[in-house]
């Protein structure tokens, strides 16, 4: 019977968890989401949005901005360095778009985890 509690208690703790992290404690305004870019690489990146350069964000370190909801385009730039990512990405309505480069996929390529919290 104590093994039955056990189980559906850590059933019932896992399924409050989720995957929402608290380590992002910001949120979007009302009719906007927002794009993180969290960097756990030891190089500086600069970010554009859309064409726009829109912020650095220094090793292991992130980095957000507001965005209206819809799609866009976001290219990562290796400062001073030959690694890079381009991808579209979509901006939801008051939540948060986390791109996460987390390390090399190729010789010149960002490996990115897209998540949303």
């Amino acid at each position: 019977m104590m093994r039955i509690f056990t189980v559906c208690f850590s059933c019932l703790l896992l399924g409050l968890s989720g995957c929402e992290s608290d380590r992002f404690d910001h949120t979007p305004p009302a009719g906007q989401g927002t794009l993180i870019v969290d960097n756990l690489t030891s190089d500086t990146l600069l970010v554009y949005v859309d064409g726009h350069g829109v912020f650095d964000v220094s090793d292991n370190d992130h980095e957000l901005i507001d965005l209206e909801p819809g799609v866009c385009r976001v290219v990562i730039d290796e400062k001073n360095g030959f690694h890079s990512y381009a991808d579209y990405t979509d901006i939801l309505d008051g939540q948060l778009t986390v791109l996460e480069v987390d390390g090399y996929s190729s010789a010149n390529t960002y490996s990115v985890k897209v998540y949303y919290d």
